[in-house]
This record gives structure tokens, sequence and C-alpha cells, in this order.
């Protein structure tokens, strides 16, 4: 799962600057669920909760790149500390 969970993180890397220089929150509750292997839920739960940011539009939650990432990050230091 941590090699899963690395490369997740550097593919969303790539595309993190364009993301939040625009602050487009483009991602769904499924591609995200995908990324941190979880349902999409659990990944709702999670924004729900204020666990990872996210935006609601409508009925959907939508994500930016960045803050996955600031969410994965900030898991990876949780486990590592464990």
């Amino acid at each position: 799962m941590a090699s899963n969970r690395s490369e997740a993180l550097a593919e969303l890397a790539l595309q993190d600057r364009q993301d939040e220089e625009s602050g487009e929150y483009s991602l769904g509750p499924e591609e995200v669920a995908r990324i941190l292997d979880r349902s999409p839920n659990d990944v709702a739960g999670l924004a729900r909760e204020g666990k990872l940011r996210a935006r609601r539009m409508g009925t959907r939650w939508k994500f930016r790149r960045h803050d996955v990432i600031t969410y994965l990050t900030g898991r990876s230091q949780i486990e590592k500390s464990i």
C-alpha cells in the first residue's frame, strides 16, 4: 500500500501547482477514493468532518489536488511517528 500511496502522491504533485494557482476543485470523491485507497463514502465523510478540505457543489463534493496532497502528507507523517 505504501508504494501505491507514494505513486499517487507523485502523480498529484505533477498537477498540484496549476490547481493551487487556479484554486480549481477538479477531483470527485471517486478519484480521491482511489488515491487514498478508501471508499467514496469514506472520502465524503472526511470532507463532512473537516478532515479533508473540500467544497460542496450542488450535491457533490469536489476536491483540489493540493488539499489531497496535504492530507496524504499529513497522514504519512502520523504513520511514521507510530
